[in-house]
């Protein structure tokens, strides 16, 4: 996961389920404060009066730490440094919650977006001009904006509905005229919120560009 340092999948009891890492901190300690974690997430559970909290955000002096609640009493912990930002990681944690609930055959919580990581070819101005891999051909046919009131009195706001300041996304179509938004968030990566399909390239159905053979 971009800028994170690491992140632990913890069950109930805060017993470690698997994690991955950049290798700057000690395994066993990871563990300790995803367990630690899990804890926490638990008490606000149990004293919330507003339903089950969804994550749970720690601030230190050094680092930002984030534990997210998923099925089944297990959770995602993500630490990252304090300078990172977790509006940055928005997407990123969105893509491997999806992930891990798809393995465990978890169903989607209502209403949760759904963002997929994909690979973008840009031109010089940075509009996306081929998607997935190999590249799939894509045109841009708009940016994502909301009407929303303005000083200058056109209306239109500089921040879309559910993206940072720091994102700029766009509306692309395929040669066959499927559509779906990319957009670059500030780590540099680029989400797609649907997979990209052309019933005609190579004659095959495509996701992401890669075709899948007929059966």
């Amino acid at each position: 996961m971009p800028r994170a340092q690491y992140c632990v999948l913890v069950d109930t009891e805060g017993e470690t389920v698997d994690f991955a890492s950049t290798g700057q901190d000690d395994p066993f300690n990871m563990q300790v404060v995803a367990a630690q974690m899990r804890l926490l997430l638990a008490d606000v559970e149990g004293a919330s009066a507003v339903g089950a909290p969804l994550s749970v955000v720690l601030r230190s002096s050094e680092r930002t730490t984030l534990a997210r609640s998923l099925p089944g009493g297990y959770a995602l912990v993500l630490v990252q440094s304090r300078a990172a930002g977790l509006g940055v990681l928005s997407k990123a944690v969105a893509v491997c919650e999806r992930e891990i609930a798809d393995e465990a055959g978890w169903p989607s919580p209502p209403g949760a977006a759904r963002w997929y990581a994909i690979s973008v070819q840009t031109d010089a101005r940075g509009r996306p001009v081929a998607a997935g891999n190999p590249p799939l051909p894509v045109t841009v046919v708009g940016a994502v904006a909301r009407r929303a009131a303005h000083p200058e009195g056109d209306g239109i706001s500089l921040k879309p509905r559910g993206f940072s300041t720091a994102e700029r996304p766009y509306r692309v179509a395929t040669a066959s005229g499927a559509e779906c938004t990319l957009v670059r968030e500030r780590t540099g990566i680029w989400y797609a919120d649907e997979l990209l399909v052309d019933l005609r390239l190579h004659g095959e159905v495509a996701r992401y560009g890669e075709p899948l053979s007929r059966e």
